[in-house]
């Protein structure tokens, strides 16, 4: 019976250990699942923050979509703009071509005229000798 007693006494002792054990792995299985949630918080925020980078993307190209394209208008505005310059200009330098023809037409006619002007006074000049001279023969044969 000694023997039986040796045996009972140990049963408590494993049953003790079986008990801490349980608890170990029951806190242990706790921290696990605790470890787990946080996990899963972590990678639930994490895939919240990767859809708004991807929305963020998304609207980066669009509004570098939007700036290409307004760079493609403002350059074709740019090339038109320059077109309208250079055909200003040329129709400035046939205007002031014009206005310098002109000018001299005006210098030849203004010179045309005094020309004529002095021939008329010329002619007016010797008719009224002529006349002045016909008025003195004239008045000497009278």
């Amino acid at each position: 019976m000694l023997r039986l007693l040796d045996n009972e006494s140990a049963l408590p002792s494993v049953q003790c250990s079986e008990t801490e054990r349980e608890n170990e792995l029951s806190q242990q299985l706790k921290q696990a699942n605790d470890t787990a949630a946080r996990l899963q918080d972590k990678l639930r925020q994490a895939e919240d923050r990767k859809r708004e980078l991807q929305m963020e993307l998304v609207k980066m190209k669009d509004d570098v979509n939007q700036l290409e394209q307004q760079k493609k208008e403002r350059e074709k505005e740019v090339v038109q703009a320059n077109d309208t310059a250079a055909r200003l200009r040329d129709e400035l330098r046939q205007a002031e071509d014009r206005v310098r023809q002109l000018m001299m037409e005006l210098e030849k006619m203004k010179f045309a005229t005094s020309k004529l002007q002095l021939q008329e006074q010329k002619k007016f000049e010797v008719t009224k000798q002529s006349d002045h001279k016909s008025n003195n023969l004239v008045l000497k044969y009278s």
